[in-house]
């Protein structure tokens, strides 16, 4: 007598060796670079973006009284500097001045930002003053590209430019792109 779903094949009840273990699939044996890993650490400085962001990080931890040594170790992902390789260690000193040249040139780049924002700005209600509105629309645009809408003195700017584009003829057909966010 057979039972319903019972299977009759002997190969299909027999038990199933066991699978190797992982390590028993390996490869075969390839070259490995075994060495420091301070060549990809240190090549990240070349980026400028990463080189940027780095410059920040250093520059506001020395602002809340961090000390240079643990920032760059942290730069170097570790926690201090006993922890850093030999190779590491030579570029210390170099990488720190790199951040700190960085970090000066943020901060003046920022301030040649805020001097046009706030050239611009000026400009654009002097214009405005003067009755002369196309060439206030135009500074007051540019003010408002250069300090970004959400920003105080972007707000502001906005106000004068929706003022200026008031008195323009075009006024509706401008003030739309401002007004979606």
């Amino acid at each position: 007598m057979r039972l319903a779903g019972s299977c009759s094949s002997p190969s299909l009840l027999a038990p199933r060796p066991l699978a190797p273990p992982r390590t028993a699939l390996a490869k075969p044996a390839q070259r490995r670079y075994v060495g420091c890993h301070a060549a990809v650490d240190l090549a990240k400085f070349g980026n400028k973006s990463y080189l940027d962001k780095a410059a920040q990080r250093f520059k506001i931890g020395l602002e809340q009284g961090l000390e240079e040594d643990f920032l760059i170790a942290i730069e170097l992902g570790a926690t201090s500097l006993d922890q850093l390789s030999e190779a590491q260690l030579e570029y210390v000193d170099k990488i720190k001045a790199k951040l700190l040249e960085r970090a000066s040139e943020i901060q003046a780049e920022e301030a040649e930002r805020r001097q046009r924002e706030a050239a611009y700005f000026e400009a654009g209600k002097k214009a405005y003053e003067r009755g002369q509105y196309e060439n206030s629309v135009s500074f007051l645009e540019k003010a408002v590209e250069q300090c970004g809408r959400t920003s105080v003195s972007g707000g502001e700017a906005m106000m004068w430019l929706a003022l200026a584009y008031q008195v323009c003829s075009s006024w509706v057909r401008r003030l739309i792109p401002f007004c979606v966010p």
